[in-house]
């Protein structure tokens, strides 16, 4: 789950910055049920200081989502 949602964080961060994020300098955390947020240092002016997602399992699979509604 944690990896899946470094992914997705990633694939949304690099529009927004021109850059892939640093593995290790994203941190995961579990916000409510189905959820999580990912905190994003050194972001820029105008850019979130963090990323929230949504995840689901099912049949097996993990799906994680992340949306920046700028």
């Amino acid at each position: 789950l944690v990896f899946s949602a470094k992914e997705a964080a990633a694939k949304c961060w690099y529009p927004l910055t021109g850059q892939w994020p640093q593995w290790p300098d994203l941190a995961v955390s579990a916000a409510t049920a189905r959820t999580f947020t990912i905190a994003v240092p050194a972001a820029g002016a105008g850019l979130p200081a963090s990323l929230t997602g949504r995840w689901r399992a099912r049949d097996g699979l993990i799906l994680t989502a992340v949306a920046w509604p700028g």
